[in-house]
């Protein structure tokens, strides 16, 4: 796969396709997974869009579409993929304890991943997820306005920026 020739907008719409392929099949493509993994590696916004994809879908659903891609992408390209699972648990059980554990293995992977260092903050300091959750759902539009408009930008543009 050529990175210099998928564009924002193509992966916002892989990752599209494969939620869809996901909730109504169970299954999804390699293709659909590497597309939108290379933006998920490529630009923290775009992570980010995973992260309130709750606010658009059933988390519960969205923990089985997470384990699977996991499984799907390389070493440390997991930790984007773990670390949003974490901020998924911490959300549908308010345990900052379970979220850590799943955090944790992301934290092995790579311990300097910003958004895991954030979510190890956040579950120390006691928060409650609903105050989690009403941050992320003020921020999701703004993610992804901000997708959108970078959609004409390829990831090969972002990663060598």
């Amino acid at each position: 796969m050529n990175t210099n020739e998928i564009t924002i907008g193509q992966a916002f719409d892989s990752l599209n396709g494969a939620l869809n392929e996901w909730l109504t099949e169970g299954v999804i493509s390699t293709e659909s997974i590497e597309i939108f993994n290379s933006a998920v590696q490529a630009d923290l916004n775009f992570r980010d869009i995973l992260m309130g994809l709750p606010k658009h879908h059933e988390l519960n659903k969205l923990n089985g579409f997470i384990t699977y891609v996991i499984p799907m992408v390389d070493g440390a390209d997991k930790v984007p993929y773990i670390t949003v699972l974490s901020s998924y648990a911490f959300e549908s059980t308010n345990s900052p304890e379970i979220a850590n554990q799943i955090l944790s293995d992301a934290l092995e992977i790579n311990p300097d991943y910003p958004l895991g260092k954030l979510l190890s903050r956040v579950y120390a300091a006691g928060w409650d997820s609903s105050m989690f959750v009403k941050m992320r759902n003020e921020l999701d539009p703004k993610v992804r306005d901000s997708a959108l408009e970078m959609k004409d930008i390829t990831i090969g543009e972002l990663l060598n920026a």
